[in-house]
C-alpha cells in the first residue's frame, strides 16, 4: 500500500481544521470570518488541478475508501 505524501497529509490537516471551524460557527463572535475561512478550505479540498491531473483531496479520500472495501 502506498504511503501518503506530505501534501496529502497537509490536506488531512486542512480537513480537520475545516471540521473544527464548522463545528464552532455558532460559538462566540466572528461568524462571518469563520464562514469565509470554511469556504476557502472547502474549495481547497475539493479543487482538482487540471494542469497536473492531481485529483482533489475529496476524490483522493473516496478512491482510498473504495480501495479498502472488501469484494
Amino acid at each position: 500500500m502506498k504511503k501518503w505524501n506530505l501534501s496529502r497529509l497537509k490536506e488531512i490537516q486542512a480537513l480537520q481544521e475545516l471540521l473544527l471551524q464548522v463545528s464552532t460557527i455558532n460559538h462566540g463572535s466572528h461568524c462571518l470570518e469563520r464562514i469565509e475561512r470554511c469556504i476557502k478550505l472547502a474549495e481547497r479540498l475539493s479543487k482538482t488541478n487540471l494542469n497536473t491531473g492531481r485529483s482533489s483531496f475529496v476524490r483522493f479520500l473516496i478512491s482510498k475508501a473504495h480501495e479498502g472495501r472488501k469484494p
